[in-house]
């Protein structure tokens, strides 16, 4: 069975962090994306001609690496011939010489006619440094350059002379380049700047086994990440991970305990993300009842005895290529991002995104496209709550060593177009390998995995991992969201009920997310993106729900408020508001957002063919008795005029308005005559 944790690819030795100077900035370097031709390389993998493809990462540069390219001997002659997945005309070559530069004793360019045009020649110098990037100049050529051959000499200079890179550029730079850099080439300004430094989370969260992938949850009080190979492990220091669960006590992490079965088992286990009501968790491996698990990912919902057994998310055409995968489920839980490599991936595990289908099923992976994805490998995604700001990690941007952590923005709905990634800063990526970022909806605090802590140990390990966060500042955080928790309650017993809990944009039809209350209190917690209007309510067999909406449309900050969700019994002689129907001001006229509300009716009354009811219009007090009336008529018959209009037989239907006969609020503000004037149902028959 193939080893299903989510994980890093480990990079033996210390890292050091290089800059190179080259001339210009804010423009891109194209790398090299396919191997054409070579002619005497060390090995079929390692050392290969292949090493060169993608962005410098041969890292510490001056030392001797297997990601990189040599020649088979010491003493010879070698070529490598480097295509580029675009054309372009070209000011600049960069070749990057990791290791005992000045061996490169021709480069030629070819043109998308084959057209061969040399620009650089030498019989080879000794450079002191260990290592060089060679910056090649040339008037912008006037064909386009499709691609690069560079031919080496090591018999001038003996040596292990070795080549990482390969890279043109349309224009002449003065910006830099970095181990892990992409085909941007960007200034450190662009970085995001952080104010506080970042903490190691106390020993009661890290140890001496390593920590990965922390999930901190929305109200951020939980705290779930993985141990490896602990003793408390299920299975001992041979089970390769667990899941372990420590709470936010005062300003303290508390001592972390293992979350137990069905969760954990003696294979290894790893957390993917927690819904904001912290009622199912998301898991790596498709589980199965009898023990064993195989590459994908599964569903836990908590249950009045604990969590659920792990349920298998079915995926439209899954396919993973990589021993290594992760996932993230949204907030509103119906995006799943991961982290996979299929046969469209650009070169390693790419992020790919799909749409809830099912209650357990999900649309055919979308590559999330080349703003996000490149050659190398992109993990750990984490969307934040405002549902737009994806955090990740790579290796294939431009960064400060291994794996840094980045973000982007989502720029429209098709989820295939964001902006170009933003390196997280130097205050959390590090020399070393840092990833698996996740920030509370308040966007107080950051956690992450690093293991620069481990460069500072006496028995030095380049793979120890610890848990870290930091404060962040007011540029590193996403748009601002509200958290609304609250109980779901009988509104004739005020117990509480297991419901399953939904809510959506006004005035748009489409559901934003879904929830569900805890099965022993009630409680709920949703998180809204600021700046629109809102519906969500609660539903569950045998209750009508009331709708709540809330506009936060100026909300600008993080914000949390509480609203008990009450649900009625569906019986006779009980009366419901329907919150979510809204007119024209003084009008019957029904606004658009009120079309969820009326379709959720339309279906009540559909589920429930015996069902009869009457719609009672309300308004408040101010103005004439005779026309408060007279407008409450019309309002409740305008809602049985869709009814109608939607085949509810009449016989089923019955309108009257009570002017502002019948007030549910005080009329002394307008915030509480707002409460009056409402439409709501009685039933009649069932």
């Amino acid at each position: 069975m193939q080893n299903h944790i989510s994980t890093k690819r480990l990079w033996v030795g210390i890292l050091s962090f290089f800059l190179f100077s080259i001339n210009g900035a804010g423009q891109d370097i194209q790398w090299a994306s396919d191997v054409i031709f070579q002619f005497n390389q060390y090995g079929e993998n390692d050392y290969s001609a292949s090493q060169v493809l993608g962005i410098p990462d041969a890292v510490p540069f001056g030392e001797m690496s297997p990601s990189a390219f040599r020649l088979n001997t010491e003493s010879g002659y070698g070529t490598i011939t480097l295509g580029y997945e675009v054309p372009q005309p070209v000011s600049q070559v960069f070749i990057v010489e990791n290791f005992l530069p000045g061996r490169v004793s021709k480069v030629i360019l070819h043109d998308t006619d084959q057209k061969a045009h040399t620009i650089y020649e030498s019989n080879g110098k000794k450079i002191s440094e260990s290592f060089n990037i060679l910056e090649i100049k040339v008037d912008k050529t006037q064909y386009l350059v499709q691609q690069v051959a560079v031919h080496l000499n090591t018999y001038t200079n003996t040596g292990w002379s070795q080549i990482d890179a390969v890279g043109i550029s349309e224009e002449v730079f003065s910006g830099k380049v970095i181990p892990g850099n992409s085909t941007s080439v960007a200034t450190e300004s662009e970085e995001i700047v952080f104010l506080a430094k970042k903490e190691r989370l106390n020993n009661n969260v890290n140890t001496k086994y390593l920590e990965s992938k922390p999930v901190i949850t929305p109200d951020g009080r939980r705290l779930y990440f993985a141990r490896k190979n602990a003793p408390s492990n299920m299975g001992g220091k041979r089970d390769e991970q667990d899941i372990y669960v420590s709470d936010l006590v005062g300003k303290e992490w508390s001592f972390a305990i293992n979350v137990d079965q069905p969760l954990n088992d003696k294979l290894p286990n790893g957390i993917c993300s927690v819904s904001p009501d912290g009622n199912s968790i998301m898991v790596i491996n498709a589980y199965y009842e009898d023990g064993t698990v195989e590459n994908g990912v599964s569903v836990s919902r908590k249950t009045t005895s604990g969590w659920g057994f792990p349920k298998k998310q079915i995926i439209e055409d899954y396919l993973n290529l990589s021993e290594y995968q992760d996932y993230f489920q949204s907030n509103s839980g119906k995006v799943l991002i991961s982290s996979v490599e299929r046969n469209d991936s650009k070169g390693d595990q790419d992020l790919y995104v799909s749409f809830r289908t099912g209650e357990d099923s999900w649309s055919r992976p979308v590559n999330m496209g080349s703003a996000i994805n490149t050659k190398k490998v992109e993990f750990a995604p984490f969307l934040a709550s405002d549902n737009k700001t994806l955090y990740f990690a790579s290796n294939g941007h431009r960064g400060f060593g291994e794996s840094d952590i980045y973000y982007s923005r989502r720029l429209d709905d098709t989820w295939t177009n964001w902006s170009s990634p933003t390196n997280i800063g130097k205050a959390i990526n590090s020399a070393s390998w840092d990833g698996y970022y996740t920030i509370s909806a308040k966007g107080d605090y950051a956690y992450f995995i690093s293991t620069a802590g481990a460069m500072n140990k006496v028995n030095f390990n380049p793979t120890d991992e610890d848990i870290y966060r930091i404060s962040l500042s007011k540029e590193a955080k996403p748009d601002p969201v509200i958290l609304v928790k609250g109980k779901v309650i009988n509104s004739k017993t005020n117990q509480p009920i297991e419901a399953d809990i939904f809510y959506e944009s006004l005035p748009i039809k489409e559901e934003d997310g879904l929830a569900t209350s805890d099965p022993n209190d009630g409680s709920y917690q949703i998180v809204l993106p600021a700046g629109k209007k809102y519906g969500f309510r609660a539903e569950a067999k045998g209750f009508i729900a009331i709708s709540q909406n809330e506009d936060f449309t100026s909300v600008d900050t993080y914000k949390e408020i509480t609203r008990d969700l009450v649900l009625t019994p569906l019986k006779v002689g009980e009366t419901v508001q329907l919150n979510n129907i809204f007119f024209v001001q003084s009008k019957a006229e029904m606004l658009p957002e009120s079309d969820p509300e009326l379709a959720r009716l339309l279906l009540l009354l559909n589920d429930n063919p015996s069902l009869e009811i009457e719609l009672g219009g309300h308004t408040d007090n101010r103005g004439s008795s005779a026309a408060n009336l007279k407008l409450s008529e019309e309002r409740a018959l305008s809602v049985m005029n869709y009814l109608l209009d939607n085949n509810i037989d009449k016989k089923r239907l019955d309108y009257k308005g009570y002017g502002g006969t019948k007030p549910v609020a005080s009329n002394a503000s307008a915030e509480s005559r707002q409460k009056n004037r409402r439409v709501e149902i009685k039933i009649l028959k069932f």
